[in-house]
Formats: C-alpha cells, structure tokens, sequence
C-alpha cells in the first residue's frame, strides 16, 4: 500500500468514527427543540383552507435558527428564515406556501422541517414530514341504471324516471352532483344537487332544479369530488378522454317516442319504414304534407301500433315533404321524409340529408355528448332527429331554410323532383343530369367527393344550380353504408371553385343589384334589399366564370351572385334568412321566381 493510500484510509477511517461519534452525542442530548403543530399536507390551490402549511416550535434555549424545508434527497428547497432570533420559551410561527426559493411550487412530496442552531451548532430535525399534494383526484360516473342496449350505446328511459349512477374518487368531503343538457348547443346546466360524505353511489330523479321533470333529450351526469387537502376536480364533461383520466359511462337520453326516418327518397306508392322506439309503448300516427296540420285523408295514413319497425305506403302524388308524426300521451315528434312522385320534372330539388344528420346532436354513445361531425363523427344515418324544444323531430335550420323553400314552391304550385344529397352519393333516384336545373335547398356544409364532382361536372356540361345555403359546398366527409365519417375542416374553396367569406353579422345593410344584370334576375324588383343582418360575400369567383348577375352592399362586393360557368349558370344567394323571407318579401320571392324560371330553360 501506497503511503497516499495509507493516508486516505485513515482520513476514512477518522471521519467515519467522527460521524458516529456525533450521532450518538445528538441521540443522548437533550431535546433544545419542542415542535407545537406541524401541518401533515396541504396544497397552495387557493381554496382558502389548508393552503399553507403551519409551522410551530419553541426553543429550550434562546438562539438564532434558520428553518427550511428539506426534500426526501436531504436537498434545502425552500428557507423560510435565516439566522432569525428566537426566544427561549416563547412559540415561534412559521408558514411555507409550498413554493420554492426560486419561486416555483415544489413538487409533490413529503418534506422534512430542518431547524439550525447557530449557537448550539447543529440541526434539528422534525420528526412529522409535511406531505405537499397538488394533484387533484379523477372522478369518474357511470351511469348503472337504465343499461345500455348495446355496448357503448347511450342507456334510454322515459323522463321523471331515476336515473342510477356511481362514481370513482374520494370522498372524506360531500360530493356536488352536476346534470347537464348537451343537446341544445353548449351543456346547460339543469339540475345540481350534494351526495353525503362517504358514498360513492346517487340517483338524479329526472327534474331540474324547480323540481319540474326535463325534456326529453341527451343528459351528462358530472360530479365535483375534493381530497383530504381540498384539491377539487370536476369528472369530464366536455374535453376528450385519455388513458389517465377516462370519461367513464356518464350519459343517459331521456325519450318518450321518436322515429328514424328513411335518408333516400320514398317514391309514390312504395313503402317508406321508420324506425320507432316507444319504449314499449303504444303509439298513434299519421302522416301529412308540409305544411298542413291535418293527416292525408284515406286508408293508410293514420293509425295505432307498438311496432319497434312502421312501414307505410307513401302518397300516390306529387313530389313533396311529408311527415310522420308519433303521438304518446300529450308528447308529440315527427320525422320529416322526402316523396319523389311520378313523371318527369325539369328542376331537381337536393335536401341536405348528410349536413342534417351531421349536425343533429344526439348522443349515440354513453359518453352523454352528441354525435356531430363538428365534433369529428362518425355519425349514423339511422338516427331520430333530436328532440329540440319547439322542433321535436326537425333537422336543425329547417324550419329558416328548407321548409320555407318547400312551402314556397308548393304555395306557388311549382311542380319539382325531390331527392337527397345522400341517394345521389349512392346513385339512387334521380340524377343531376336529365334536369335543366338543379337546386340546393339548403345548407348543404358536407357532401362527399362524390356529389362535389357530380356537381362541377353538371354545370360545366351546362347545367343550372340554384344554392340558397350558406356555409356550404366547403366540406367533405366520407359516406360508407350507412355511417358517415372523416369530416374534413373548411376547405378554401367551394365545390365549384370560389372562394366564400365567412358569414359575417353586422347591423341590417341595404343590399342594391348592380347595374349589369345579364341573367335578368332581378327582373321585376326594385333591385334593393333591405333588413339582412348576416351575410356571406363572394371574394373570388369560380375559375373561368363570369358575374353575369349580382347584388351586394357595395358596388364589387357581391353577396348575391349569377354567374356563368362553362355552359352552365350557378346562382347562390349568400344570405342565410333568404329562404325565411320568401312568404313576406316581394323583392326576395320575385328573384327566387326568376332563379327557378333561368333554371328551367
């Protein structure tokens, strides 16, 4: 052995017998710190209770302390006092927001108080650690009772039925039950409501908070549980699930009766089949035209069943919208379904069936949130429309946009064939080409790249479209059987190669045809257009199109368009409320009358 070796050894041997040495004095000494309170855990949220932690001591002798708190590697993350005087005798205070010297909340742990004498030239140790817990808990609510018919599928009762939930957290603390509505744009806040401390079980009896019974409809159960620090945490209601924090099974629909209408158009005479779910109940029906409160008179178009699947025979008559209205008690629905009648028709009318079910909110799933292509899909064709208040049964934006229109051509007695976006997708019914014109009755926001082809290709050949929808033509999705999927976001331009402004709202402007007007669309109007708040604005025209027609608040900036596209003519409005204006606005009804009239030529 080296003599550095040697002397190394030594060194060790020394420092190693010194340490020992020390322990043991510490361990016989008597005790120069007495701890009052200790605060175990805590967490700096905010809550206004325990968000700090207490710390409280007095010396045997008077002396000079600096106190910090140590991490579980003996590593000072946070001196709370240096070399402050304390008295003997006297209780000394102390409070650690869990913040570090830097500034910074430390991280989750426990953490030992270090008291250094100066005089008395050592440490002192606390025995209790402090438990610093910033983590809030998951909960999670599962919905037990209605069961789901199917695996995943949402769970169905009747309203004022319990509804049967449990729930994963803590539960030292009440838990605060929160049920939502989620179908009627952002989730409305219906019903709230406390569970005892130490239950993990509830029921919500189906009212709001007045104590009324809700409507029929798509509901999310959410629970707000707190740990033994008061970190606070709500279950999940709108953001996405992930492996460490699932949504659990929290939704649950509410239905009295509704029915799932056929997407293609039902030709005259053949049978139309409606999905029906009643609950086990019995059921009236009827069926009767748009616009028209009474039934259809005759055999076959009214009745009662408790059937699950309603096949009925469509009217033998011209093409139109009909629907089947389902009565259960006092609660009424309906399902609005397309006729396409005998013989030929020079104007194709197109319903939005795909942006129909793309925006009906109804929860197909247990999760309690609806079913949308906004929210990525996949979305069933099969589905009831749900069950808005004062719309039960009706598409979203029919009652300003499509119904309207039908109404408005039936009024006049303008004969037409009607189809859907769908059954051309599929290559069913009628076709683009054989019809001089072509008209989209509304907002048609998702169309699969089949039928944007369809579409380019029909005018360039020479056809005439007519689209009275805003924020249309601008989106894809993929159709397959019967699901829809893979929406895509807004595209740049249109199906025909335009580019569309958003819809912009602004107070009303008056809106004056331009002085060149080839198409004559305004033929018959005083040219002006007064009362549109929202409007969409043509910035850049179809390539190698010409403005032939058009109209707008100034003078190269179109909202109102006609213009001529290879052989063919594309007229679109760019006005949302046009449609709703048609039964009391000369101006608005006379160019929808010439739009139909350019078609048909």
């Amino acid at each position: 052995m080296t003599n550095f070796a040697r002397i190394a050894f030594a060194a060790l041997v020394l420092s190693t017998f010194g340490a020992f040495f020390v322990a043991q004095r510490l361990k016989q000494s008597p005790r120069v710190v007495r701890a009052l309170t200790i605060t175990t855990a805590f967490s700096p949220n905010n809550s206004g209770a325990l968000d700090r932690a207490r710390i409280r001591f007095e010396l045997k002798r008077s002396d000079e302390v600096t106190v910090s708190l140590v991490d579980a590697k003996g590593e000072a993350v946070r001196r709370l006092v240096d070399n402050g005087s304390v008295a003997a005798g006297k209780p000394t205070e102390y409070f650690w927001d869990g913040r570090t010297d830097g500034g910074a909340v430390a991280p989750d742990g426990s953490y030992r108080v270090r008291v250094t004498l100066r005089r008395e030239g050592r440490s002192v140790f606390f025995a209790k650690s402090i438990v610093l817990d910033t983590t809030p808990p998951r909960p999670v609510v599962f919905v037990t009772s209605p069961k789901s018919a199917k695996p995943g599928g949402s769970p169905v009762t009747r309203p004022g039925t319990a509804v049967k939930f449990r729930f994963v957290g803590p539960t030292r603390l009440p838990t605060r039950v929160y049920v939502y509505c989620t179908d009627d744009g952002a989730p409305k806040l219906v019903r709230s409501f406390k569970v005892a401390r130490g239950k993990l079980s509830a029921i919500w009896d189906g009212r709001d908070d007045g104590g009324v019974i809700v409507r029929p409809g798509s509901y999310l159960i959410a629970v707000r549980m707190a740990d033994a620090v008061l970190n606070a945490a709500t279950s999940p209601v709108l953001a996405p699930p992930t492996k460490d924090r699932p949504r659990g099974r929290p939704g649950v629909t509410l239905r009295i009766v509704s029915a799932s209408p056929p997407s293609e158009p039902v030709r005259a005479g053949a049978l139309a089949t409606f999905k029906i779910d009643a609950l086990g109940s019995s059921y009236r029906w009827q069926i009767r035209r748009l616009g028209s409160l009474k039934p259809l008179k005759g055999k076959g178009f009214s009745g009662r069943s408790n059937a699950a699947t309603l096949r009925i025979r469509a009217p033998k008559a011209i093409s139109g919208l009909y629907f089947l209205d389902l009565t259960v008690g006092g609660y009424v629905t309906k399902a609005p379904f397309a006729v396409l009648g005998s013989g030929k028709r020079a104007i194709l009318v197109v319903l939005p069936t795909i942006s129909w079910q793309g925006r009906n909110p109804v929860a197909d799933t247990d999760d309690g949130l609806p079913n949308t292509l906004l929210r990525g899909g996949p979305v069933s064709l099969s589905r009831a429309y749900a069950p808005l208040p004062g719309r039960e049964g009706v598409p979203i934006g029919f009652s300003a946009q499509e119904g309207p229109l039908l109404d408005f051509l039936d009024q006049n007695k303008v004969g037409y064939e009607l189809t859907t976006d769908v059954a051309l997708s599929r290559g069913k019914g009628p076709s683009l080409g054989g019809h001089r014109g072509v008209v989209l009755a509304g907002n048609s926001r998702w169309n699969t790249p089949k039928l944007r082809s369809q579409l380019l290709a029909y005018v360039r050949a020479g056809g005439r479209v007519f689209s009275l929808g805003t924020v249309s033509l601008r989106r894809t999705v993929e159709l397959s059987g019967n699901s829809l999927s893979s929406p895509s976001l807004e595209l740049a331009l249109d199906a025909f190669g335009a580019r569309i402004a958003k819809l912009k709202k602004t107070d009303p402007v008056e809106i004056l045809a331009f002085a060149n007007d080839e198409l004559g669309l305004f033929d018959g109007t005083d040219g002006l257009f007064t009362g549109f708040s929202r409007f969409e604005q043509t910035d850049q025209i179809w390539p190698g199109a010409k403005i032939a027609s058009a109209a707008g608040a100034q003078e190269g900036q179109p909202l109102i368009v006609g213009a001529q596209l290879g052989k063919g003519i594309v007229i679109r409005t760019g006005l949302p409320d046009w449609s709703s204006r048609l039964a009391d606005d000369f101006n608005v009804a006379t160019v929808t009358r010439r739009a139909w009239a350019l078609l048909s030529r």
